[in-house]
């Protein structure tokens, strides 16, 4: 065994245990995913930006960034702005009407058709992208 699978298979171990310790302080599902909806907009805010993190950010926009200077980076600010602003002003009437994810606001708003039809283009969506881009790629390579 090499010393990555080791510290893979530490660190799994590690999260598994730490969850398991975390939901028992828990009484239901929104204490455990929700932090018992008592966190304030800052907070929530600066969660939805760490979790808009991806490789992408590490590696992806490095590049364009060394291509085409940190203009690439202005898009960046930009959803981090959007999504304070987010958590200031829509996440009050979200938390309000215990609303927890999109598809359930749309339910609510208007009904289960537009809520079901959301739900499945937006796992489908990813899907598209990378099978658009594989398109792309393979295209790109045959032309040269």
């Amino acid at each position: 065994m090499n010393l990555d699978a080791i510290v893979f298979g530490l660190y799994l171990l590690v999260v598994v245990v730490v969850g398991i310790v975390a939901s028992r302080k828990e009484k239901d599902s929104d204490d455990y995913f929700l932090a018992g909806r008592n966190l304030t907009w800052w907070i929530i805010g600066g969660s939805m930006i760490a979790a808009n993190i991806s490789t992408h950010h590490f590696i992806g926009m490095s590049g364009r960034a060394v291509e085409i200077g940190l203009a690439i980076a202005s898009f960046e600010w930009m959803a981090a702005i959007a999504l304070i602003l987010y958590g200031k002003f829509f996440l009050p009437y979200y938390l309000k009407s215990r609303i927890t994810t999109m598809p359930e606001f749309l339910e609510r708003r208007f009904n289960d058709k537009v809520r079901l039809v959301y739900a499945i283009s937006s796992r489908s969506a990813p899907l598209r992208r990378r099978a658009s881009g594989t398109a792309r790629w393979a295209w790109c390579s045959r032309a040269s």
